[in-house]
């Protein structure tokens, strides 16, 4: 048995020739320290058969055992250098058992049978074996790497994590609409509309619980996808068709302004003023950043923003936070068009991307915003955002609830516009 200060030796498992450390293939050394070729032993393949020889793995595991084909196991002190070379067995070899191969038995099996490990020609060695010839037998080290190259290869990776933009960052949007001008004195004011809006995976998932109706934004697609769960309806709309249709109604509605001023009367340029508001806010800004206030003043409508430049909270960073507020304004222009071909008394996007054009111009995220008429009698809206940094486990299980209810085929998919048809017509 191998002494307290000597290296356990134990077998060799397989015959392949990657460092037990680094799993990189390196090439053992020949007898005369020379590297084999093609990283295998003899530099042939395993296995392979060549007259006089007989492959490797056709010894068996209990002969090469016999044979001595061992590896040492590491000193305990060498952990303190995981570079270390392994020290070699001594001269008194042992095999896995702790007992010495019989002489006898090695000549009976050893005669004629030429290992690849130790090359061609070069028979196993019935003396004991010392250090020299015990290196072909003996997995070795490679030498220790420089650390140029691994300094290279880091600062190659920070200089990548730098420049990628973070979109995989995960957040949620919670937003009340309330009718400000419904209000009475005194009175809080009526929420009309609730919505979550869950971002995740460069996708935006929007749903209000009321209407039982999920759309998905999908900017690398360049498309929406909406899904109606309790009419079993789902449809997709690209961005190429919402910008032909916006530029079809913006046409149409330019020569009715038109011809609503052609008429002159009073009651024809009051209807053609908020249309023409609409189409040209032609907002004048205004910003407190004291108190972080954004006010846009145009010709049918006036924005008051309460907003921010900074989180509110630790749990994201700055970077993320970027990131977070420009993915957020971009899904913002594309619902405001969006919500144009859908809703029949929506506004034209023109006001709500002027204002989002404005935000991204200063880097702020919007917390409330309150869109008033102009007109005495006209609609006062305020919304009130809640946005939230991590996503829930409820939230991620709605996310693949809805991708589930996306890929199945239980919905009857149909064309756009057929879908809006069936849309108004229900209201």
């Amino acid at each position: 048995m191998a002494g307290r200060g000597q290296p356990r030796a134990v077998p060799l498992r397989n015959s392949s020739c990657r460092s037990p450390l680094f799993g990189d293939g390196s090439r053992l050394p020949d007898r005369d320290g020379a590297p084999q070729r093609g990283g295998r032993p003899g530099g042939g393949h395993v296995g392979r058969r060549t007259p006089g020889h007989r492959p490797w793995r056709s010894l068996g595991r209990h002969r090469l055992r016999l044979h001595g084909l061992v590896r040492t196991r590491r000193h305990p002190a060498e952990h303190l250098d995981p570079l270390r070379l392994p020290q070699p067995l001594p001269t008194h070899r042992r095999d896995a058992l702790g007992k010495n191969p019989a002489p006898g038995f090695l000549r009976k099996h050893a005669r004629g049978h030429r290992l690849h490990r130790g090359g061609p020609g070069k028979r196993i060695s019935q003396r004991p074996t010392g250090p020299t010839s015990l290196m072909i037998l003996s997995t070795t080290m490679p030498p220790k790497p420089s650390a140029a190259p691994v300094v290279r290869l880091l600062a190659l990776a920070l200089v990548a994590v730098a420049a990628t933009p973070v979109t995989a960052q995960e957040f949620g949007v919670y937003t009340k609409v309330f009718n400000i001008a419904g209000a009475k004195d005194k009175a809080s004011p009526e929420v009309i509309v609730r919505s979550l809006t869950l971002f995740r995976s460069g996708k935006a998932y929007d749903t209000i619980h009321s209407a039982g109706e999920v759309t998905v934004f999908e900017p690398n697609r360049r498309r929406f996808v909406i899904i109606n769960g309790p009419r079993r309806l789902a449809t997709e709309v690209g961005f190429d068709e919402i910008k032909s249709a916006l530029k079809k109604a913006e046409t149409t509605t330019r020569e009715y302004v038109v011809e609503l001023r052609r008429k002159g009367d009073p009651k024809s340029l009051a209807a053609a003023s908020p249309l023409l508001g609409q189409l040209d806010p032609d907002f004048s800004e205004q910003f407190d950043s004291g108190s972080s206030t954004l006010q846009l003043s145009g010709r049918g409508f006036r924005y008051r923003v309460n907003c921010t430049n900074a989180p509110d909270t630790n749990s994201i960073d700055r970077l993320a936070f970027d990131a977070a507020r420009r993915r957020y304004l971009e899904y913002t222009d594309w619902t405001a068009k969006l919500n144009y071909l859908l809703h029949p008394r929506a506004l034209f996007p023109a006001p709500r991307v002027a204002l989002n054009r404005k935000l991204k111009s200063r880097k702020l995220l919007p917390l409330t915003v309150e869109l008033q008429d102009n007109s005495n009698a006209g609609f006062h809206l305020r919304a009130e955002h809640q946005f939230h940094w991590r996503l829930t486990g409820k939230d991620r299980d709605d996310i693949r609830h809805w991708e589930t209810l996306q890929a199945t085929k239980k919905l009857r998919t149909v064309k756009f516009n057929e879908y809006r048809r069936r849309l108004v017509s229900r209201r």
